[in-house]
């Protein structure tokens, strides 16, 4: 029951952050993490942490986003939800960081465009040459 309750708040708070309800999101997400930490279900767990923190980015709550996004990296990165139970949900790891990165941007205080450089560019970077061996299989 936890759980259902938890997902189905997850979603409709996603669908809210999506209309620019940002505050009736915020609202549906924290009770959707107090759900599904009841219900143990650290999957969906992660997911809302990943909407929580976009929803406090575009609320201009710079620090809460980083505290929050960072949060989802560590469940991201330790993601027992993949096939091996030890594996590592990259793409959501990468969402992350460049969601810190833009909000490090956005707060555009003393060192902060430093750090945000720190952190998104070896996300580009990545990017790039996970391009170039897509293409380039010789090189």
């Amino acid at each position: 029951r936890e759980d259902a309750e938890g997902q189905l708040l997850l979603l409709r708070g996603f669908a809210r952050e999506r209309l620019g309800k940002t505050m009736a999101a915020i609202a549906d997400l924290e009770a959707a993490r107090d759900a599904l930490r009841r219900s143990g279900n650290v999957h969906r767990l992660a997911n809302v942490d990943h909407n929580l923190a976009g929803a406090w980015r575009q609320l201009g709550q710079i620090d809460r986003a980083i505290e929050t996004a960072r949060r989802a990296e560590l469940a991201y990165d330790h993601a027992p939800w993949q096939p091996d139970g030890l594996g590592r949900d990259a793409p959501g790891v990468i969402a992350m960081q460049k969601l810190v990165g833009q909000a490090l941007l956005q707060r555009d205080g003393p060192g902060d465009a430093a750090a945000a450089r720190r952190v998104l560019e070896p996300l580009v970077e990545n990017h790039l040459l996970s391009g170039a061996d897509a293409t380039n299989g010789d090189a």
